[in-house]
């Protein structure tokens, strides 16, 4: 394998001078510029990344931490690739860390991450598996102050981290649906809902309520029901909805799984009724489903970018001083 040296040698230069030219350095002749590159061509040199980051007294390396959760898998996807790109344009290599149901999952892959010495880590909450684990706040805080570089929160806010975090507004974007129906004229609007002992079923329900609230319609508890979050509950939960025999004319439904389901169960139990259907998350294979599902889209580009900015300045800021942002995101309604 070729050294930096051979390189030297070849192009008639010293390596201090080839290392100027493979940094981009402007303070470099253009024919000792094409000798180096040509040289490095020849011998097919490859920088010794170890070296340099010895040298540089940084590893080039930024991690993530993302849940191990199937229905989260197209959202997780998008952040991968984004954030592999901005990775690939800050000459940085992403390291991934996975995190399950388990009670000290969250905490070890951030420590795993740090352990390879990481310059600043992105950690991507999820709610449901957070409710398994018992995600502890005030563990996190500890870990993240211990580990002393750039933490970016992706849906959850550790006050105690500066508020390094990019949110998504599930009250907001829930009552941005149930103002949309009421405003349609929709009155009774049932809701199907994930598991109330999550917060972020909590919160979808809370901008379910407050927007009955301010279209100055009554909250009916016979019209929410609760649900797991695939095709066949939301399929199981609709028949139970139905069944209750209380008249409604739209549903909103906590996920695009669960309101697929309950579309099918609508179509074979009520199919002379129109109702129109709400889910969350916009999946592409809403365009094919009878009836027709409106959804939420996420600002996912947006607040992923959002995300990846944040983290970067703050492994740029020399001083160390974080810059604090607390940035929120809130869904777009897609009508079909």
């Amino acid at each position: 394998m070729a050294t930096i040296l051979d390189v030297s040698k070849l192009a008639g230069v010293n390596a201090s001078t080839v290392s100027r030219v493979l940094n981009g350095s402007a303070r470099i002749s253009e024919s000792t510029r094409t000798r180096v590159l040509q040289a490095v061509e020849t011998l097919n040199y490859r920088p010794n990344i170890v070296a340099k980051s010895l040298k540089e007294g940084t590893t080039n390396c930024i991690g993530i931490v993302i849940p191990k959760y199937i229905p989260m898998m197209s959202m997780v996807a998008s952040l991968l690739e984004e954030i592999q790109s901005a990775a690939e344009a800050h000459n940085k290599l992403l390291f991934i860390a996975y995190y399950d149901h388990t009670k000290d999952s969250p905490y070890k892959a951030i420590e795993r991450l740090n352990n390879h010495q990481c310059e600043g880590i992105v950690y991507w909450h999820n709610y449901i598996l957070g409710t398994k684990n018992n995600f502890d706040a005030e563990r996190f805080s500890k870990i993240i102050k211990s580990i002393n570089i750039p933490v970016v929160t992706f849906d959850i806010s550790i006050p105690e981290n500066n508020n390094l975090a990019v949110l998504f507004d599930h009250r907001k974007t829930t009552h941005k649906i149930t103002q949309y129906l009421c405003q349609a004229g929709y009155k009774n609007i049932a809701f199907i809902s994930a598991r109330l002992t999550t917060k972020i079923a909590q919160w979808r329900l809370d901008g379910y309520i407050s927007g009955l609230k301010e279209n100055n319609v009554d909250f009916n508890p016979l019209l929410l029901i609760e649900s797991d979050l695939d095709i066949e509950d939301g399929y199981h939960a609709c028949q139970e909805l139905i069944s209750r025999e209380i008249n409604f004319t739209a549903l909103c439904c906590f996920n695009d799984k669960i309101a697929i389901g309950a579309a099918k169960a609508i179509r074979e139990l009520i199919p002379q009724k129109e109702i129109k259907i709400f889910g969350f998350g916009n999946d592409p294979i809403l365009d094919f489903i009878t009836p027709s599902i409106s959804s939420i889209k996420t600002p996912m580009k947006e607040s992923i970018n959002e995300v990846i900015d944040l983290l970067f300045h703050n492994i740029n800021d020399k001083n160390k001083k974080n810059t604090a942002l607390l940035k929120t995101f809130v869904g777009d309604l897609v009508i079909r």
